[in-house]
């Protein structure tokens, strides 16, 4: 059992959390191809020339490419902030051991 904060967690609760956050990153990941799809599809449909095509299709793809970094940038401060309050569980549990 871990306690933080006066309370006590065990350590089944803490898997099922651990579980529900491991897949966060792989939804986002998900989110973000199925969209690419379906835009490109969408753009393939339209009716256009091929120098308005290239166009649309140079602007979705630096607009994907920010949305990936975004989507990058908010896994890794999450994961960094699992690792830490993680690390403190475990230098607590450690700690009571003693």
């Amino acid at each position: 059992m871990i306690y933080e904060d006066d309370e006590v967690i065990d350590d089944a609760r803490i898997e099922s959390v651990e579980h529900r956050e491991s897949h966060v990153g792989t939804i986002a990941l998900a989110v973000l191809a199925g969209a690419a799809i379906g835009a490109a599809i969408a753009l393939m449909m339209a009716p256009r020339t091929g120098q308005d095509m290239r166009r649309v299709l140079r602007s979705r793809a630096a607009g994907l490419r920010q949305s990936a970094g975004h989507a990058v940038n908010d896994t890794t401060d999450e994961l960094s902030r699992q690792l830490r309050r993680r690390s403190r569980q475990v230098r607590r549990k450690l700690d009571r051991m003693r």
